[in-house]
């Protein structure tokens, strides 16, 4: 399988190249062929993604390279071993002549000597074979084992992930620099020093902060957000593990998803900005996360935005309308949880996980219980539906093994399946209906309850598991 693929892959990139507007010469086309058969080494699931990703970086931007630097004296300093560049086409001169460069497309250490290593310290050359070096495509340094990187001063462009969850430690932005992908560091924990060259044409350092104008980048250590900072890019502080505690003022008017995501030490975080959506994964994995404070202008937690903190116990304010899949999911010290009323949607999978929240009240106001609510909440034993439920999806108790009751209230018009399933045979069922479901006095052991809800003309199929009715009406 693993020589199929390799054979694949050197036909379909020397056809490429072969039929790109930028000429190859054989020794060219012998490097594409090293670079797929480098791509395919290891695995035949590293081959079959090499494939997916078959065509490098590259593509032009007509603003990044409208004008491709000028190399007066060749850089005579070698490239690090392991590099592999990629000679790419940014359109035509005045003369109809091919605008040529290089990108940086590869380090692997199959184009090393058996007796080599990768390094750790990288020099690229600011020229290759006489042209200007002027991109790092999507993805070289990921996962590298390296902590610095020389860039050329000829660089225009460091694409997407180039450095993702790479050990690199400091950069040095040239000065040329005109682009950089906004996830171009995540997963880069140990990044604590960036610099950029004197007259750089677009980023500066501002303090732990790598900025794009107003615009933070990268954040690679703890310090204060000053009010010239109007957005904070999606994923800017994604594993960094120098920041414990953060403060977004009320200048910033833009946070990307995931901007705090991953950030293991961060303890405590304030947002000042009114915003109405905690953007997506934004403390996602902070798991030593205890303590947030949020305008009251907040609408919706997104996706996932507190997934894995360190929570002992969380209000969720009356403000907030709309809880998102996943929200506290993993959240494994969750201990207690309110829910205020005037909170209508509680999201898939919201409190997955909780491994230890003993109790959980859906108060009034909720409409809508999501799919796997409290799947794997191991410690649940007591759970309380209001009266103003109308859907609870499928699996909402999964493997709760030690709810001891429940009620289904009449509200409920859209009920999945699975809901109990896991529960102990002790567990009390009670479903507010007028109509009394098939087998509701039998066995009720793997029991299957067709049109259980039929008086609210909603036809549906319940299982429940190992569950029988007897329990006394909530009372609210």
């Amino acid at each position: 399988m693993r020589k199929i693929l390799v054979s694949i892959l050197s036909v379909l990139l020397i056809a490429s190249c072969l039929l790109s507007v930028c000429s190859c010469s054989v020794a060219q086309t012998a490097k594409a062929v090293d670079i797929v058969l480098g791509a395919s080494l290891d695995t035949a699931a590293e081959a079959e993604e090499a494939l997916d990703g078959l065509v490098f970086a590259g593509a032009a931007d007509e603003e990044i390279f409208a004008t491709l630097p000028e190399v007066d004296t060749p850089d005579t300093n070698p490239a690090s071993p392991g590099l592999c560049f990629k000679l790419i086409n940014y359109g035509v001169d005045e003369n109809g002549q091919p605008k040529q460069a290089y990108s940086v497309v590869g380090f692997n250490a199959y184009w090393l000597g058996e007796k080599e290593t990768l390094p750790k310290e990288v020099y690229i050359p600011y020229t290759y074979e006489g042209l200007p070096v002027v991109e790092i495509a999507q993805r070289v340094f990921q996962g590298a084992d390296i902590t610095t990187v020389t860039l050329p001063k000829t660089l225009l462009k460091i694409g997407d992930k180039a450095f993702f969850d790479s050990k690199i430690t400091s950069i040095t932005l040239p000065a040329s620099l005109l682009y950089i992908s906004q996830e171009a560091f995540i997963g880069c924990n140990g990044l604590t020093s960036i610099a950029t060259e004197s007259g750089s044409a677009r980023y500066s350092v501002n303090g732990p902060f790598l900025m794009d104008g107003s615009v933070i980048v990268r954040g690679f250590g703890e310090g204060a957000i000053g009010p010239e900072v109007t957005e904070i890019a999606p994923y800017a502080f994604k594993g960094c593990d120098a920041i414990t505690t953060v403060t977004i003022p009320a200048t910033v008017e833009k946070i990307g998803d995931g901007a705090f995501a991953d950030c293991t030490k961060l303890a405590s975080a304030t947002i000042e900005k009114e915003i109405t959506t905690l953007p997506r994964n934004i403390f996602d994995g902070c798991s030593s996360l205890l303590s947030v404070t949020l305008p009251e202008s907040i609408k919706e937690y997104g996706y996932a935005s507190f997934r894995g903190t360190a929570f002992r116990e969380f209000t969720i304010p009356a403000n907030v309308e709309t809880v998102g899949n996943y929200a506290f999911a993993d959240c494994s010290y969750l201990t207690s949880v309110t829910i205020s009323e005037g909170v209508a949607v509680i999201g898939g999978a919201a409190f997955k996980n909780c491994i230890a929240l003993p109790s959980i009240v859906f108060s009034k106001g909720v409409t809508t219980i999501g799919a796997n609510v409290c799947n794997g909440c191991t410690s649940l034993s007591s759970v309380m539906i209001a009266p103003t439920v109308t859907s609870i999806g499928d699996g909402a108790f999964y493997n709760c093994a030690r709810i001891q009751a429940i009620q289904i209230p009449k509200s409920v018009v859209t009920l999945g399946s699975v809901v109990l399933y896991g529960v102990d045979k002790t567990c009390a069922v009670s479903i507010e209906t007028s109509y009394i479901p098939t087998g509701w006095d039998g066995a009720w052991n793997a029991y299957k309850i067709d049109n259980a809800l039929e008086s609210k003309k909603v036809p549906i199929v319940v299982n429940y598991l190992n569950v029988k009715r007897s329990v006394a009406p909530q009372e609210w």
